[in-house]
């Protein structure tokens, strides 16, 4: 079923044209954890932010002030004019925004990284340090997680870690006695 033919919302222009071709895939509901899980396929990329925004109104609109929360999850049906970089250029600032708020550090990583592409292979190159190190496994699952959940594309994420020099560490020593 069409977006709007399951929900029936007061919403302003701008996200009911993105939300107008969305069809509602399943929407299930769980009282112990008061969660509405809702499954949308889409022909048309929506970015982190409007995906947030129509939970909100969702929320907001359909259950008030309850305790219930709403988690929309997308998938997309794209044209095989879509490789691995070109969507990963259209959906790059989205994906930091979605990192950003899950992960400062992981968000960190992947804004400062020097991405390329060969085929299904990501490839992050980026500067060696203890932060970095902690977050690859994590950031690497999410990368390909949507890569494959949401757009149905098979990536393998990799990474090249250079080594910092003694002359970047000195950039960014702190000294007490400055502060």
């Amino acid at each position: 079923m069409k977006f709007f033919e399951v929900f029936e919302l007061d919403i302003d222009k701008t996200l009911a044209d993105l939300y107008q071709d969305v069809e509602v895939e399943r929407v299930v509901a769980s009282r112990s954890r008061n969660e509405v899980k809702v499954y949308l396929q889409s022909r048309r990329i929506i970015s982190y932010k409007n995906i947030k925004r129509m939970e909100q109104q969702i929320k907001r609109q359909l259950f008030g002030r309850s305790r219930n929360t709403v988690a929309i999850y997308d998938n997309y049906s794209l044209s095989a004019q879509y490789t691995p970089e070109k969507l990963f250029t259209i959906i790059r600032d989205s994906l930091l925004e979605e990192l950003k708020s899950r992960s400062i550090i992981e968000f960190n990583v992947l804004n400062t990284a020097e991405v390329r592409f060969e085929d299904n292979k990501m490839f992050l190159k980026l500067k060696d340090s203890f932060l970095v190190q902690n977050v690859l496994s994590e950031l690497k699952k999410f990368l390909e997680d949507i890569f494959v959940g949401r757009f149905n594309m098979q990536v393998h994420v990799n990474f090249e870690l250079i080594e910092v020099t003694e002359e970047e560490l000195e950039d960014h020593i702190i000294d007490w006695d400055d502060l």
